[in-house]
């Protein structure tokens, strides 16, 4: 009764872990169609800059030391100008 038990539990891991896998891949394609159908060319970067202006919105960008998230900005405020 044990072993059927293990076998079931096992089965039953293996099925979540396929399901995330579905699910995590699905995003990836759905992302990669946005991105081949967007008709501008999308840098590398970008995410990161964006991030940054929204960050700056509120005058958050240059943090201290001693709080989390340690955000660099890599760019001067007169950048997103």
């Amino acid at each position: 009764m044990e072993i059927r038990f293990r076998c079931s539990l096992h089965a039953v891991c293996f099925g979540i872990l396929v399901a995330i896998a579905v699910v995590c891949g699905s995003f990836l394609l759905l992302r990669a169609y946005k991105v081949c159908r967007f008709p501008y060319p999308v840098e590398a970067s970008e995410g990161i800059c964006l991030h940054m202006t929204y960050l700056l919105e509120d005058w958050n960008l240059y943090k201290g030391f001693e709080s989390y998230p340690l955000v660099v900005g890599n760019y001067p405020p007169i950048f997103f100008s």
